[in-house]
């Protein structure tokens, strides 16, 4: 029997019995306690999703690690807050599922807010790999939300009147739909789109409605339709995800690898036990549509299995079985099968197979002075400001972030770099300074710190504003050169801008130069590996130069001019005494071309003659100006 026909006919028995007077305060105490009874005892009708049948709680082997956007509110009439508040309750039923480790939202905006990409609105393939690439996912789920609405409407002829007592049966509607799309955090396709909606019909007395101040996701905004209509859509998304994600292997990351031991961005949380398998694929070139610009992923190959040897919360290590552990941002799958199905080492890639060059055997000198201003940060300071600094608001970093991520990568990518601890002595010394802006002087710099290549430049960072409470964040450049040293040719020039967020303002000027250093390195590393065989060495030969009737200020100036011929590798200077010096130059080439090319030097208040050569000799006299 229909709730229509029920109201029918109480309300006819209600009326026969009415006209007696003695009877009318029962007949509305029954009547109302009947239609309470109806009220509570009916269940939601006509319902567009059916409440969502979880099944059985399965254990994946390794639950694969996500993160949930803020939705965007399409549908006209929906609260600011709808986005992130259905965001939040599917973070939660996610997480209550125990399939999936979902990245905290705190977290999340955290990074998202260094980098100034939104939480909310709408997401393309290009940021959605740039945020996946940040936060280590392996999927991010979005959500857009077309339809949010709420309506009430009277049943039974508006209701009925008893001894001046109106009782109405009312029905309350909650109606909600949303698209939940699904983005590879690797390259940023999008890997599935599915709209999912909810609707719930509640009939009795009257209903709760949603009011404006109640939170989305909140205990009041639960007991109402619309909040009952949004728990069967996330509910539906909840399954969508987890069918999806089935047909998609586990991946990881690798965070860090250092000989043998490969460190994992995934632990007990994700599932990793000891003694696990891991596949280690490297990843390649980035494969993109001539035509869109899309792009449709990257090459990857296999180069090592490891073995996890031990299980932290979020992180795990494991120990290279065969072939090669791979390097930061290579690519981890699950093995199934034991050890003894692991293939030998020739039955797999050689490390580095994506058709880059090997790391190149080579020396780095890595040198870039760092200045933050406490202003408007302006990218037209690499050009228009000077190291050090003179305005008052400046203040040079005495401990470069930037240059020491770039020494920290290319360690980590297998170059040998200068010492750190010897750059530090003359990074804000004149000569360094100086030659920053000039290539020959640059490659004088880097031979006398016995590098092949270095990489020279300048960075700057400023405030970018207030970001929430007392967080701050700042943007910072960084504009490098790097520079083979025995020609003098610019292998690579970038210009890179990063920021950083913190209570602390040059903490945050920190991390910006971090990332923009972090980056840069990335490009620079592909740079000499995909040019990069080792610089071209010419076998340095050791000559020994002999000048006479020279002054202490001549001879310095003298080594100082050598000192920037290119080719010249170390200037040692063995005596001097009696108007009388000998000074030992190793240089790229026969004493004869050395000899060419200190002729065509000029000095400031003498002139050279050059009195003979053999071929490890040079004789040189100066001539003073009068």
């Amino acid at each position: 029997m229909s709730l229509k026909s029920v109201v029918r006919k109480v309300c006819f028995l209600c009326r026969l019995l009415a006209h007696r007077k003695t009877t009318r305060s029962f007949l509305v105490f029954l009547v109302l306690t009947t239609f309470f009874a109806i009220a509570f005892a009916a269940q939601p009708t006509e319902t567009k999703s059916e409440q969502s049948k979880t099944s059985a709680k399965t254990t994946l082997k390794l639950k694969k690690r996500l993160a949930v956007l803020d939705f965007e509110v399409k549908a006209k009439g929906a609260p600011r807050d709808a986005g992130s508040g259905l965001a939040e309750m599917l973070i939660t039923a996610l997480v209550e599922s125990e399939r999936f480790t979902v990245v905290e939202r705190t977290r999340l905006e955290e990074i998202l807010k260094e980098q100034r990409l939104g939480i909310t609105g709408a997401v393309n393939p290009k940021t959605a790999a740039q945020i996946g690439q940040l936060i280590g996912a392996q999927l991010l789920i979005k959500g857009v939300i077309t339809e949010f609405e709420e309506s009430k409407e009277k049943l039974g002829g508006g209701g009925i009147s008893l001894g001046g007592i109106a009782v109405g049966v009312e029905q309350v509607r909650g109606y909600v739909a949303m698209d939940i799309r699904g983005f590879d955090a690797i390259t940023g396709t999008i890997l599935f789109s599915h709209r999912v909606e909810g609707e719930v019909k509640r009939t009795g007395l009257g209903g709760v409605l949603f009011k404006g101040g109640m939170v989305i996701g909140g205990a009041d905004f639960k007991k109402t339709a619309l909040g009952e209509a949004c728990r069967k859509a996330i509910n539906d998304a909840v399954n969508l995800i987890t069918q999806k994600m089935e047909d998609i292997p586990w991946e990881g990351r690798i965070v860090l690898a250092k000989g043998d031991t490969v460190y994992i961005n995934a632990g007990a949380d994700c599932g990793l036990k000891l003694g696990d398998i891991m596949e280690v694929y490297q990843r390649g070139e980035e494969l993109v549509d001539p035509e869109t610009g899309e792009s449709l992923g990257y090459q990857t190959s296999k180069i090592g299995y490891v073995e996890i040897n031990r299980v932290e919360e979020k992180f795990s290590t494991a120990q290279v079985i065969v072939g090669s552990g791979g390097r930061r941002n290579d690519i981890i799958k699950f093995f199934k099968g034991d050890k003894s199905k692991i293939p030998s080492s020739p039955d797999i890639l050689a490390a580095n197979p994506s058709g880059e060059e090997q790391t190149p055997q080579m020396k780095i000198m890595v040198v870039i002075p760092e200045v933050h201003i406490s202003d408007i940060f302006s990218s037209a300071w690499l050009t228009s400001l000077t190291i050090p600094p003179e305005q008052g608001n400046a203040k040079v970093i005495p401990v470069p972030s930037g240059e020491n991520e770039i020494v920290s990568k290319l360690l980590e990518s297998g170059f040998d770099v200068v010492d750190p601890d010897a750059v530090k002595a003359i990074r804000y010394d004149e000569k360094t300074i100086s030659a920053i802006g000039d290539a020959k002087q640059a490659a004088a710099l880097g031979r006398e710190n016995g590098a092949d290549v270095i990489i020279i430049g300048k960075a700057f960072s400023g405030l970018a504003g207030k970001v929430s409470g007392d967080f701050v964040s700042c943007r910072a450049a960084i504009e490098a050169k790097v520079i083979d040293v025995n020609t003098g040719n610019i292998l690579a020039s970038k210009g890179q801008e990063g920021s950083g967020m913190d209570a602390e303002e040059f903490v945050a000027a920190e991390r910006a130069f971090r990332q923009a250093g972090s980056e840069l390195a990335d490009y620079f590393i592909s740079q000499l590996r995909k040019g990069a065989k080792a610089p071209a060495t010419v076998q340095a030969t050791t000559v020994e130069i002999s000048l006479s009737n020279v002054s202490f200020g001549q001879l310095k100036e003298f080594e100082q001019a050598i000192q920037g011929i290119e080719g010249v590798k170390k200037v040692n200077r063995l005596s001097f005494s009696r108007n009388t010096a000998k000074i030992q130059v190793e240089y790229a080439g026969s004493s004869q071309e050395l000899a060419d090319k200190i002729f065509s030097c000029k000095f400031t208040n003498f002139q050279i003659e050059i009195t003979g050569f053999s071929e490890n000799n040079l004789e040189i006299n100066i001539k003073s100006e009068q």
